[in-house]
Formats: structure tokens, sequence, C-alpha cells
């Protein structure tokens, strides 16, 4: 059997977490910008018993870091999040393109930690899981991940990106999956189904949004390591 030195370990980690070369990265500024132009004027209900609201002030609600956490994929992809201060609970995501087009955004809301780096401990069953939303739910938190793109080809080319990026966030991000003390956890949550509803942000802004749901397609997370993904 092959042995591995500890550098020998170490230099595959790193390998693995090492993220493909990023191009120049977006200011707060350029993202807002670029959530406005593609939300327009939508408008949508996106908690339960909740008001519509603007989607483009949403989304920008969850980004009040500069600069933006961000990490890029071997393709191109690259996918930005953000929180909004003060409401971790409050986030929002950006997928753009190898093109640099943006294709994808989200707002999402009260998603459960799932794991807890310092005393290492985690969940890794489905049925502490459900522990854990019945404990918040009693708080009066549900997890919900509200999906906008303007063509159902670019929900089922980027929804993997960000359901990779949803287990990261539900990891608590920064996760190396290579420590025993976490690989379970790691492993459990891509089990993880989150409830999730998309819209055409195009209809929405000139139309009900309960005719502008679309189907959300049954695609695997993408294959990217969550260690890069960094807040």
């Amino acid at each position: 059997m092959k042995r591995w030195s500890l550098l020998g370990w170490l230099v595959v980690l790193v390998t693995a977490c090492a993220t493909p070369a990023l191009g120049q990265a977006r200011t707060l500024e350029e993202l807002k910008a670029d959530i406005a132009a593609f939300a327009g004027a939508a408008r949508a209900t996106l908690l339960s018993g909740s008001s519509p609201v603007r989607v483009e002030e949403r989304l920008i609600a969850g980004f009040q870091q500069d600069p933006v956490r961000r990490t890029n994929v071997a393709g191109g992809g690259v996918v930005y999040w953000g929180w909004q201060e003060g409401q971790a609970f409050v986030q929002s995501v950006a997928v753009y393109d190898a093109h640099d087009n943006l294709k994808l955004l989200a707002a999402v809301d009260d998603l459960p930690r799932v794991y807890d780096s310092r005393s290492n401990r985690g969940v890794t069953s489905l049925d502490e899981y459900q522990a854990l939303l019945d404990r918040q739910a009693r708080w009066g938190s549900h997890p919900s991940v509200a999906l906008f793109v303007q063509a159902p080809a670019d929900l089922h080319a980027h929804l993997p990106l960000l359901k990779r990026w949803s287990q990261a966030a539900l990891m608590g991000y920064s996760v190396d999956c290579a420590d025993e003390r976490a690989a379970a956890s790691c492993a459990f949550v891509e089990q993880v189904s989150l409830p999730t509803r998309a819209f055409d942000v195009r209809c929405l802004q000139r139309d009900d949004a309960q005719r502008c749901h679309m189907e959300v397609p049954d695609v695997p997370a993408l294959d990217v390591p969550l260690c890069r993904f960094v807040q």
C-alpha cells in the first residue's frame, strides 16, 4: 500500500483547494449595476406571509461587503456572494458565465449551519438535520432560496454552481473536507435539499409572480471542492 507523507497530503489538499486563476473582479458598485440591469422593475413575494418586494432591492441588500466574496470554477464561471450586515441570514448570490455575463441571481434566507468549525461537530444525518430545522422553525426561521433567470437554459446551466455554493454556506464556508472531523458533515450536506423556487425575471417585470414561476430542474451540484468557498 502506498504511504503518503504529510507533505504529500498537503500538496494534494492545496492543489484541490487552489482556485483557477481569477480575472478582474467586479467591484461592489459594478455588481449592483449588473443586478439593477438584470432585475429591472421586477417584484416578487419571496417569503411566506410577506409583501411583494423589488427584486433588485432585496438582492442588493444582501451584498454589503466590499470586496465581494467570490470563487470561480474551471471553464470560467464565477459565483459572487454576500450578506446583510447585522443580519447574516439574509444572503444574495450572483452567478456569471465564462463570458462574464450575469446569468443567475439568488435571494437566500435563513440557511441553517450544519457544521461548527469551533467545536468540530456537525450534522451527519437527515434526522439530525430535521431536528435542526425544527429548532429554527420555533424561532420563525425557515430556509428559502429564490432564483431569478432570464431564460430556462440559464437555470439549468448555472444552478449546479449555485447548489455547490449553498452546500459551502451550509457548512459555514472555508471548510476542509479532508479533515476527518468535518468529513461526515461534508458528505451529508450533499443530501440536503433546500426549499427553492425559480422565477423568470423578465416576466416579473410585467406580470403577476404566480405566472412567472419556473420549474426547478433536478441537477446535481457542481463538483467543486468546498474549500474553495472562502469567506
